[in-house]
């Protein structure tokens, strides 16, 4: 049985060695070249467009993604000139976006982060000086709300629901 794997092992060698693979310096030059790295600027939109626009990590964390090896057309879909979605979908394979407990309010406090989703796009509520894109990265108050700020800006009893229903969120 010994015999019989000590062949098994030195048959490939002694055929590869035969065959001058072992000492052939072609054998090395012939190798496939390594694909190349996708890197967003390999995209052709930074042939016109400039990448350093798309590599701010104003407003969102780019970098920190890009990172994780998560590639542009993961979360965005593109259509050239002429639309860009977000694809939240993507964002739901790591994070917990669906109903949250808030822990930077003034009382405990749940909100239906997916349902929004559904309705909005994500700068309608984290543009500029609206909630930051980090989970209990803003503190909300009811006194902000009732200055029409962060939720007060929809939640004002017209275009969503008053914020006087306590019960809708504690």
């Amino acid at each position: 049985m010994r015999v019989w794997g000590l062949w098994v092992l030195t048959l490939p060698v002694l055929l590869l060695s035969l065959n001058g693979w072992a000492s052939s310096p072609k054998a090395v030059e012939e190798a496939p070249a390594p694909e190349a790295e996708v890197r967003p600027m390999n995209l052709p939109c930074f042939g016109c467009h400039s990448q350093e626009a798309f590599e701010s990590d104003q407003g969102f964390p780019h970098s920190l993604h890009r990172g994780m090896g998560v590639h542009c057309n993961q979360c965005h879909v593109v259509k050239a000139h002429e639309s860009l979605t977000l694809n939240g979908g993507t964002c739901m394979g790591c994070h917990n976006l669906g109903k949250q407990k808030l822990s930077r309010t003034s009382m405990p406090a749940r909100f239906n982060h997916e349902m929004h989703m559904g309705m909005f796009e994500c700068q309608t509520c984290h543009g500029a000086g609206k909630f930051a894109m980090k989970s209990g990265g803003t503190r909300v108050t009811m006194a902000a709300i009732n200055k029409g700020q962060l939720c007060g800006s929809c939640h004002n009893g017209r275009m969503a629901s008053s914020p006087d229903n306590c019960g809708s969120c504690h």
